[in-house]
C-alpha cells in the first residue's frame, strides 16, 4: 500500500491540478476492491473455521 502512496504522491508532484481528481477517484477504486477481497477471504476462512 506504501508504494501506491509513493506514486500518487509523485503524481501530485508533477500535474497537482490535473491529476488530483483522478488519483483520488483510482486509489478509492483500489481500496474498495482490496476491502473486498480482504472481507471475502475473511469470511472465507470463517467459514472453515466454524465448520
Amino acid at each position: 500500500m506504501a508504494q501506491i502512496c509513493v506514486l500518487v504522491g509523485l503524481l501530485l508532484k508533477l500535474h497537482p491540478a490535473f491529476l488530483v481528481q483522478e488519483a483520488k477517484y483510482n486509489f478509492k477504486k483500489l481500496s474498495t476492491r482490496w476491502n473486498f477481497r480482504e472481507q471475502k477471504a475473511a469470511k472465507h476462512a470463517l467459514a472453515i473455521l466454524h465448520s
